[in-house]
């Protein structure tokens, strides 16, 4: 059975991660082959796309000294999972940002929809 804050721990540790190839390696563990992950702004399908779109936030948001973690109380509802997570300095102090991502999992419990919501 899924534990879904180990899920969400998991899946927020693969935005962190600083080696491209592990990062890689995660992303493919953790989403389905055809995966779709939309943001606000954008729908990125498979795991080309989602893999350029982890990259992209990486660069922006770790390399300018942040860091994400999730938050405690990730729910599974049937084949749905909702996760929340904060976006920090690095070094510490106050949450930049909060979000939500409603994932919804395919028969082998990998991601087969992620849709993220930024709360502030």
């Amino acid at each position: 059975m899924l534990d879904p804050q180990r899920f969400a721990e998991r899946y927020v540790a693969l935005w962190n991660e600083p080696d491209p190839g592990a990062r890689c390696l995660a992303i493919a563990e953790v989403f389905a082959e055809r995966a779709r992950y939309c943001n606000a702004l954008h729908r990125y399908d498979g795991l080309d796309e989602i893999t350029d779109a982890i990259q992209a936030s990486h660069e922006r948001w770790i390399g300018q000294g942040y860091v994400f973690r999730a938050r405690d109380g990730a729910a599974t509802h049937h084949d749905a999972l909702r996760l929340r997570w904060d976006m920090l300095p690095a070094a510490g102090g106050e949450v930049a940002s909060i979000g939500t991502d409603l994932i919804v999992l395919d028969e082998d419990g990998r991601i087969a929809r992620d849709y993220q919501f930024i709360e502030n």
